[in-house]
Protein backbone atom coordinates (compact mmCIF):
# COMPACT_ATOMS: atom_id res chain seq x y z
CA UNK A 1 0.00 0.00 0.00
CA UNK A 2 1.33 3.43 -0.86
CA UNK A 3 1.38 5.69 2.18
CA UNK A 4 1.24 9.25 0.88
CA UNK A 5 2.99 11.71 3.14
CA UNK A 6 5.51 14.00 1.50
CA UNK A 7 5.22 15.90 -1.77
CA UNK A 8 1.80 14.42 -2.19
CA UNK A 9 0.04 16.87 -4.46
CA UNK A 10 1.96 15.92 -7.60
CA UNK A 11 1.78 12.22 -6.88
CA UNK A 12 -1.87 12.49 -5.85
CA UNK A 13 -2.88 14.27 -9.05
CA UNK A 14 -1.07 11.68 -11.16
CA UNK A 15 -2.82 8.86 -9.33
CA UNK A 16 -6.35 10.26 -9.62
CA UNK A 17 -5.90 11.03 -13.32
CA UNK A 18 -4.87 7.46 -14.09
CA UNK A 19 -6.90 4.94 -16.07
CA UNK A 20 -6.20 2.54 -13.20
CA UNK A 21 -8.75 3.15 -10.41
CA UNK A 22 -7.53 4.68 -7.16
CA UNK A 23 -9.11 3.93 -3.80
CA UNK A 24 -8.14 6.29 -0.99
CA UNK A 25 -8.69 5.42 2.64
CA UNK A 26 -8.63 8.62 4.71
CA UNK A 27 -7.67 7.77 8.27
CA UNK A 28 -6.02 8.97 11.47
CA UNK A 29 -3.76 7.21 13.95
CA UNK A 30 -6.12 8.01 16.83
CA UNK A 31 -9.19 6.64 15.00
CA UNK A 32 -10.46 3.31 16.35
CA UNK A 33 -12.55 2.37 13.28
CA UNK A 34 -9.55 3.20 11.05
CA UNK A 35 -7.57 0.51 12.84
CA UNK A 36 -10.17 -1.95 11.55
CA UNK A 37 -10.24 -0.64 7.97
CA UNK A 38 -6.50 -0.35 7.33
CA UNK A 39 -5.93 -4.14 7.43
CA UNK A 40 -8.95 -4.54 5.14
CA UNK A 41 -7.38 -2.15 2.63
CA UNK A 42 -4.07 -4.02 2.79
CA UNK A 43 -5.78 -7.35 2.21
CA UNK A 44 -7.79 -5.95 -0.70
CA UNK A 45 -4.68 -4.42 -2.21
CA UNK A 46 -2.90 -7.78 -2.23
CA UNK A 47 -5.77 -9.37 -4.13
CA UNK A 48 -6.41 -6.53 -6.58
CA UNK A 49 -2.98 -4.92 -6.96
CA UNK A 50 -2.91 -5.31 -10.73
CA UNK A 51 -6.39 -3.72 -11.10
CA UNK A 52 -6.41 -0.85 -8.62
CA UNK A 53 -4.11 1.42 -6.63
CA UNK A 54 -4.97 1.71 -2.94
CA UNK A 55 -3.54 4.38 -0.67
CA UNK A 56 -3.97 5.43 2.91
CA UNK A 57 -3.94 9.13 3.64
CA UNK A 58 -3.50 10.37 7.23
CA UNK A 59 -5.71 13.42 7.79
CA UNK A 60 -3.45 14.73 10.56
CA UNK A 61 -0.29 14.85 8.46
CA UNK A 62 0.06 18.59 7.59
CA UNK A 63 0.99 18.17 3.88
CA UNK A 64 -2.26 16.25 3.36
CA UNK A 65 -4.45 19.17 4.42
CA UNK A 66 -4.96 20.50 0.89
CA UNK A 67 -6.45 17.18 -0.17
CA UNK A 68 -8.54 16.97 3.02
CA UNK A 69 -10.01 20.41 2.29
CA UNK A 70 -10.42 19.80 -1.45
CA UNK A 71 -12.58 16.72 -0.82
CA UNK A 72 -14.21 18.00 2.38
CA UNK A 73 -13.17 15.09 4.54
CA UNK A 74 -14.81 15.65 7.90
CA UNK A 75 -14.85 12.15 9.37
CA UNK A 76 -12.71 9.05 9.26
CA UNK A 77 -12.58 6.50 7.93
CA UNK A 78 -13.71 7.88 4.59
CA UNK A 79 -13.14 6.19 1.26
CA UNK A 80 -12.96 7.88 -2.15
CA UNK A 81 -12.72 6.01 -5.42
CA UNK A 82 -11.30 7.78 -8.48
CA UNK A 83 -10.75 6.90 -12.11
CA UNK A 84 -9.57 9.17 -14.94
CA UNK A 85 -9.67 12.22 -12.67
CA UNK A 86 -13.27 11.73 -11.62
CA UNK A 87 -14.58 10.77 -8.18
CA UNK A 88 -16.73 7.69 -8.74
CA UNK A 89 -17.77 6.75 -5.18
CA UNK A 90 -17.53 8.03 -1.61
CA UNK A 91 -18.31 6.36 1.70
CA UNK A 92 -17.70 7.31 5.33
CA UNK A 93 -17.59 4.66 8.03
CA UNK A 94 -16.38 1.11 8.35
CA UNK A 95 -16.60 -0.84 5.11
CA UNK A 96 -16.00 -4.54 4.72
CA UNK A 97 -13.66 -5.99 2.14
CA UNK A 98 -16.68 -7.21 0.15
CA UNK A 99 -18.35 -3.76 0.25
CA UNK A 100 -15.19 -2.08 -1.02
CA UNK A 101 -14.68 -4.67 -3.73
CA UNK A 102 -18.31 -4.33 -4.84
CA UNK A 103 -18.00 -0.54 -5.02
CA UNK A 104 -14.83 -0.85 -7.10
CA UNK A 105 -16.51 -3.21 -9.53
CA UNK A 106 -19.78 -1.26 -9.79
CA UNK A 107 -18.13 2.12 -10.33
CA UNK A 108 -15.10 1.20 -12.45
CA UNK A 109 -15.85 -2.17 -14.00
CA UNK A 110 -12.72 -3.75 -12.49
Amino acid sequence: MILLQKSIMERFNTLIDSEKPLLIGFSAQWCGPCKITIPILKKLEKRLEDKITIIELDIDFPPNRNIIHRYRISSVPTFLLFQKGSAKWRFSGIATEKELETAIFLHTGY
